[in-house]
């Protein structure tokens, strides 16, 4: 929503907005010159024209009310996106999984490529300190969420599919919904438009078998995939890998006058960020790039000088050689490779994984999931449910979640009530090489800065202690 807003001040719109608490992106916007209400109440829709809600605002909501009322349009956050790319050709990012660092990677080598693109994300791109930007450029560069089905608003020239898990299930009733709604998603592509998939995920391999009038290129470790990484070598400040691309007869299309056979290998490219998922977040931009004729050489320029996303692996800080990692996981795949993540960072240093789940309704679908995703933690916190607006489920929350994953794992398994208690239980424990993941799509955001600054202190404290015992 935020970006949205951003990018229609900044078109010369008058724009204003409501929300329960300040925060960071609704004082950005603020800084930029937006009207922002705290709360929400009948006057503060009374002079729109128009007005746009997220999934997250219900149908019995004041504001939504009072303009319906007023016969003022209530729209989606999608229809509002859908508008603003039809003044552009426009690259859509959806998945499950990593549409955010992939619609980040996009607008990375658009700009790189001096295309000077527009962009909507749905997370902090660091290189704009912001998650939008308007570009004077004939691109725009949107992720698409596909969490409440709005994403079929949307028809993009180009889309990117990066995985298919089941979730948001508050909205869709089955997996086959889900996958209809991705299926049309893709077939929301002009006749010209091209749909990049990664096949690397079943569902959307079997998906992509499915698209038969509509151009398509694969891409991932898959020995089928069109654009596929090989020979990966992790550092520990990143990942340097080979991509093959063959654009030859494959499976899915057979042979096709709108793919143009060729093969080309690219070499020794490196980006600056840790873990398998984001190589594969990384080929999608090689992908785009083979569509745009952007070079080779751009292409390994994007990558290098990629300086990721907010709260995807950000360091909150380092403290005498320990780590704390800020991370958005909140699914169970997510929590996974993230710790794979950490491993590879300090692969001689601990783990210790602290999640906070999000939503009741997620938890308790994919309970047994997040019992088992903490494969290569060396200690777990599990923190109270983050509800995000819904109310508590009897029998699902943090204390059912720790006992089930105590029955997986032959490790210290316990419950984190708030940043002090997390910093109590870690105490005196920690030592250089150690890594706290901190993870969640809520407030544990605040734990992480919170815990680093109590870390500082105990470190800072025992420095003096020390030195007063030796004067």
């Amino acid at each position: 929503m935020s970006g949205i807003a951003e990018v229609m001040f900044n078109l010369g719109y008058s724009v204003q907005g409501s929300d329960n608490a300040s925060n960071a992106q609704t004082q950005r916007l603020e800084a930029l010159g937006v009207k922002i209400f705290k709360g929400h109440c009948e006057q503060n829709v009374t002079n729109a024209f128009v007005v746009i809600v997220s999934s997250a605002v219900s149908k019995d909501n004041l504001e939504v009310q009072q303009a319906k009322l007023l016969g003022v349009p209530v729209i989606q956050r999608a229809q509002m996106l859908s508008e603003l790319m039809r003044l552009k050709h426009s690259i859509a990012i959806s998945g499950t999984h990593g549409k955010t660092t992939t619609t980040s990677l996009i607008a990375q080598l658009l700009e790189t490529g001096n295309f000077d693109p527009t962009v909507v994300n749905g997370g902090i791109i660091n290189t704009y300190k912001s998650n939008a930007k308007k570009g004077t450029g004939a691109w725009i560069v949107v992720e698409a969420d596909e969490s409440d089905g709005s994403f079929t608003n949307l028809f993009p020239t180009i889309c990117i599919v990066t995985n298919i898990d089941m979730e948001h299930v508050d909205h869709y009733a089955s997996y086959e919904d889900l996958v209809f709604a991705y299926n049309q998603f893709i077939h929301n592509l002009p006749f010209y438009g091209t749909a990049i998939l990664c096949i690397d995920h079943p569902m959307v391999y079997e998906l992509a078998k499915t698209i038969k009038d509509r151009r398509i290129i694969t891409y991932g470790f898959h020995e089928e995939a069109m654009v596929r990484a090989i020979n990966v070598r992790p550092e520990v400040d990143g990942v340097v890998f080979d991509v093959h691309i063959n654009y030859e007869e494959h499976r899915f299309i057979g042979k096709s006058e709108n793919i143009i056979p060729f093969s080309k290998h690219l070499s020794n490219l490196k980006l600056p960020m840790l873990g398998l998922h984001n190589v594969q977040n990384a080929l999608s931009l090689v992908a785009v790039a083979q569509e745009l004729h952007i070079t080779d050489i751009v292409i390994k320029e994007a990558l290098t000088s990629f300086e990721g996303v907010k709260r995807r692996f950000t360091v909150v800080g380092k403290v005498e050689g320990i780590t704390v990692i800020d991370d958005y996981a909140h699914h169970p795949a997510e929590v996974q490779t993230v710790i794979a993540s950490a491993k590879q960072a300090s692969p001689e240093g601990r783990v210790f994984a602290v999640v906070q789940p999000h939503r009741y309704s997620r938890l308790k679908f994919l309970m047994d999931e997040f019992a088992e995703c903490f494969n290569g933690s060396d200690q777990i916190f599990v923190c109270p449910v983050y509800a995000a607006g819904e109310h508590p489920l009897e029998g699902i929350n943090h204390e059912t979640l720790c006992q089930k994953v105590r029955q997986n794992y032959a490790l210290p398994v316990n419950t984190a009530l708030s940043a002090d208690d997390l910093f109590l239980k870690l105490e005196g424990q920690l030592k250089s090489g150690d890594i706290v993941l901190m993870m969640g799509a809520g407030d544990i955001t605040h734990w992480a800065a919170q815990l680093f600054t109590k870390l500082e202190s105990s470190f800072c404290d025992s420095t003096i202690r020390t030195a007063a015992v030796h004067s």
